[in-house]
């Protein structure tokens, strides 16, 4: 990443889901638990990278550079916001970062990123997807379908 202000990033971050924190969310204190939100967090990620590339049997080995940087309280509207970070041989690795939406204020404050890193399987082995004739027919019909629109 650049310190230039007119820099920007080559893929932008997308929405990719929406949360509220409710009751069933939150430690006695009134935040939201670490890991509720990276449940959301690795949801999101998991559905974002279906998407983009095609494979639907994915599964987290790895979330990366966990960082908490605020605390989510009861009522807060959670934003997960995905890009797609690197492809491997059987890799997908998804820059996730999560913010707090004030509507009223229209504000954001960002509260958790991470990388997670999932792994195409067949079966219960890794598959070797995105080297596949299978991925790159994917590709053929996603470019097929974005020129047609």
């Amino acid at each position: 990443m650049s310190n230039d202000p007119s820099h920007t990033d080559p893929v932008p971050f997308e929405t990719v889901t929406r949360h509220i924190v409710m009751e069933r969310h939150i430690n006695p204190h009134g935040h939201v638990f670490g890991g509720v939100l990276l449940a959301w967090m690795d949801e999101g990620a998991g559905l974002y990278a279906m998407e983009r590339t095609g494979c639907v049997h994915l599964v987290t080995v790895s979330m990366e550079e966990v960082a908490f940087k605020a605390p989510v309280k009861r009522g807060d509207q959670v934003v997960v916001q995905c890009r797609l970070s690197t492809i491997g041989r059987s890799s997908v690795c998804i820059e996730v970062r999560t913010h707090v939406f004030d509507p009223v204020k229209i504000t954001r404050a960002e509260v958790i990123t991470s990388k997670i890193t999932y792994v195409s399987l067949r079966g219960d082995k890794p598959y070797r997807y995105f080297l596949s004739a299978e991925y790159e027919d994917w590709l053929r019909r996603k470019a097929s379908q974005s020129t047609d629109a």
